[in-house]
């Protein structure tokens, strides 16, 4: 029986900062000196950066909190600060993985766009998987091999032809996206779901009711209810409920924290409370929500 943890695991920036701000880019699939990565990548685990993966090629599942994303040839996959998430390779895949965090993406004055901005971070309901036609995957794979090769230039002043060309990155796939989103059919979320989300990502643990996320984003706690149901179909009040359930999720299926030890990490000060909370909102109880989730995905198994 392996040893389970008692924390979610969080992965480092791989290599060394440059400038003091955490950024790095590397080739798919990892070289063999980087074994350990590959095999973490295998196991849930959460960082605090964001993350870009540009596949040109391979195959494998993509788990991220526990909803599955196909890996497949000219795609980007987009993880936010907090998610849990793991591969399963079939064929390693190819192409670029990049990661940075807030502070090393600024954008320019002219164009005060924040991380809730961007439609494929800290998202509700929108796909964190953009695909890519042949023309477009060229022009981002040109895009991407600019960046890898400017950060291994070690060129003096890298540091802000990096944050230039992430920024051109990240425009351009966030009007791609916006592109297949009008295809599909789907409605792009505000920039205010995003940001009331992110807010919820972070206080969660601590702050449960509305007002507080109200005045956070400066507004009223009945303005902000309306709106958010208006745009999401749902309150804000089952969206700060489903982060916390998320978490649960998190921490039951990869650490082996009891029931009442993982309330209290989100200020639940009765276990017996959380408990029925969570089966409430699953319709499982604790210990049939972590058999559940293990199960399915054949987590710490032999």
């Amino acid at each position: 029986m392996k040893k389970k943890a008692r924390d979610i695991p969080v992965r480092d920036i791989l290599l060394p900062t440059i400038g003091n701000l955490p950024f790095d880019v590397r080739t798919l699939p990892l070289d063999p000196a980087d074994y350990h990565h590959i095999k973490q990548a295998e196991v849930p685990h959460r960082h605090h950066f964001y993350e870009i993966i540009h596949v040109t090629g391979g195959e494998g599942t993509h788990y991220i909190d526990f909803e599955s994303y196909r890996f497949q040839k000219d795609s980007l996959y987009f993880i936010s600060p907090g998610q849990v998430h793991f591969h399963n390779f079939h064929f390693p895949v190819k192409g670029y993985l990049i990661v940075f965090n807030g502070d090393f993406l600024i954008f320019p004055p002219e164009n005060n766009r924040q991380m809730y901005e961007i439609s494929f971070f800290h998202r509700v309901r929108e796909s964190p998987v953009l695909r890519l036609t042949k023309d477009q995957a060229a022009k981002i794979n040109a895009l991407v091999q600019t960046i890898y090769d400017e950060y291994r230039s070690e060129q003096s002043d890298r540091v802000s032809i990096l944050r230039a060309y992430l920024h051109i990155l990240i425009v351009q796939a966030q009007r791609l996206y916006d592109v297949a989103s009008v295809k599909d059919g789907s409605v792009r979320e505000s920039s205010l779901v995003r940001r009331f989300m992110q807010l919820v990502s972070e206080n969660f643990a601590g702050e449960r009711s509305v007002q507080f996320y109200a005045n956070s984003l400066g507004m009223n706690a009945n303005h902000l209810s309306d709106t958010i149901k208006a745009l999401t179909g749902r309150s804000p009040g089952w969206i700060i409920r489903r982060q916390i359930v998320l978490e649960a999720k998190r921490l039951l299926a990869v650490t082996d924290l009891t029931v009442a030890e993982i309330g209290y990490t989100m200020n639940f000060e009765d276990p017996s409370y959380f408990g029925r909370f969570l089966k409430r909102e699953t319709g499982l109880s604790p210990s049939n929500l972590r058999q559940h989730i293990r199960e399915k995905y054949r987590l710490f198994r032999e």
